[in-house]
């Protein structure tokens, strides 16, 4: 064999590892939509004012946070019962869609009828029937194109979500510079939703129509896993602790706003993308842990190790490079963001290898069916997060965020290290289960993994 042909063996023979094709396509697809997303952000900056910016980040975050509160973590469990759904696939699918889209519309009329008692500074994006309509429309369509993600991967149609979110980005980017001139004042959240909304009818025919029924010719034979209880269970394990944690990220940029004004919240919320960026790459990885995990539990301990040196390989450069070069990262948003938020972000990027190592550890938490544990990590960063945010914000202004962030992520990290991996990666043999009764492990062909939806 040719000496040329052994580096390209090593990395095709790298790359057939479950574990790492799929944290590779997860973190490609979170590539692509991060740098379209930076771009987006950057006309942003430059097209239209911090005010606007500020006040029109606050109603994408707002919305997308009741979205995920509708959402019950129902893109998870499509994810991780699609493979072994059998002839239940259909109904599993169109019941996680009717619960998040009615969920959804009564979240949503809710928060319209008491904007002005629970976020008045967004009171007047949303004072006219028609804005008030479409806010109410853009987050139930919001909920479908999250769920519909978790449909392509739990149907083996992985390749697709890159695709879609590829196009939404793009779509996105042409509307925003589009709307600069029209709809200054509620252009950045209306190029945000109308791609959104756009895209379920397709993504979902191609589901409906081609994909579903071949799943079904493929696996109809089998028994469907669990049931209704079995899945109820397992919502109920990640939905806490993920709550918490969006409750965290999407609450924040309405306590800046409230707290330090719009134009403060147009420079945290830019930082708070950048770095952002980063965080669904180690969301990634710990996802696809979880899904070769599940496949086979013998196999955690390895996974684990594999996940553990990608985290350091690929996040530790982009850490030290960006956290060094954050003025001139932010100067190309405009030198106002520069002059206030480099700080913000380099906090933010020296806190992105403890949350790696907590995502990490969720994923094999996840495995593992330590439904504690599971809720533990999430809560415990959820709340540090917030609490110390609060508390920083006064005195440090939005740098403070940065360090809450910080802090909260490395004393999680301290404890998950300490407690969680250490003693995984010392064991030897089978996981063991006691939060939840065993249940059958998906084939490894047919293990699936949910790729994080893009935030603003």
């Amino acid at each position: 064999m040719p000496e040329t042909a052994l580096p390209v063996n090593r990395v095709l023979g790298h790359l057939r590892l479950p574990v790492y094709s799929r944290a590779y396509a997860l973190i490609l697809s979170s590539a692509s939509t991060a740098v379209l997303g930076f771009l987006y952000w950057t006309l942003a900056a430059r097209l239209y004012s911090p005010h606007d910016l500020g006040i029109n980040a606050a109603l994408i975050s707002t919305m997308m946070f009741l979205s995920y509160v509708a959402q019950l973590s129902l893109s998870g469990a499509l994810a991780r019962f699609i493979p072994t759904a059998g002839r239940a696939t259909r109904r599993l699918i169109v019941g996680a869609y009717a619960v998040a889209i009615t969920i959804s519309a009564v979240i949503a009329t809710v928060f319209i009828l008491g904007c002005g008692l629970w976020a008045p500074e967004l009171r007047s994006m949303l004072n006219t029937p028609g804005a008030a309509a479409w806010f109410l429309a853009a987050t139930m369509a919001w909920s479908l194109f999250a769920l519909q993600d978790a449909a392509l991967t739990g149907l083996k149609r992985t390749v697709w979500v890159p695709i879609e979110n590829t196009v939404f980005a793009v779509v996105k980017v042409v509307l925003l510079v589009a709307l600069a001139t029209s709809l200054a004042g509620s252009g950045i959240y209306v190029s945000w939703t109308i791609p959104a909304a756009l895209s379920v009818v397709p993504i979902n025919i191609l589901i409906f129509r081609f994909f579903l029924p071949d799943h079904t010719a493929r696996h109809g034979h089998l028994e469907p896993e669990g049931g209704v209880g079995l899945i109820a269970r397992y919502l109920v394990s990640d939905y806490g602790g993920s709550l918490l944690v969006s409750v965290s990220n999407s609450v924040l940029p309405l306590i800046v706003l409230a707290t330090a004004g719009a134009q403060a919240n147009a420079y945290y919320y830019v930082a708070w993308t950048v770095a952002y960026s980063m965080q669904l790459f180690s969301v990634n990885m710990g996802t696809s842990l979880s899904v070769e995990g599940g496949a086979d539990g013998r196999q955690l301990a390895a996974a684990l190790r594999r996940m553990l040196r990608l985290l350091v390989a690929l996040q530790l450069p982009l850490v030290v490079v960006i956290a060094t070069l954050s003025p001139f990262v932010l100067q190309i948003f405009g030198s106002r963001y520069s002059d206030e938020g480099a700080m913000l972000l380099r906090l933010l990027i020296l806190g992105i290898l403890p949350h790696g190592l907590n995502a990490i550890c969720l994923g094999a938490a996840r495995v593992r069916r330590r439904l504690r544990v599971l809720f533990g990590i999430q809560a415990g960063q959820a709340g540090l997060f917030l609490a110390l945010a609060i508390l920083l914000l006064p005195p440090l202004g939005i740098a403070g965020v940065g360090l809450a962030f910080l802090v909260a992520q490395s004393a999680v990290a301290a404890v998950a290290l300490t407690t969680q991996i250490i003693p995984l990666l010392r064991a030897e043999g089978p996981v063991a289960s006691t939060d939840l009764e065993p249940t059958p492990a998906a084939a490894a062909d047919a293990a699936v993994s949910v790729p994080s939806r893009p935030q603003p």
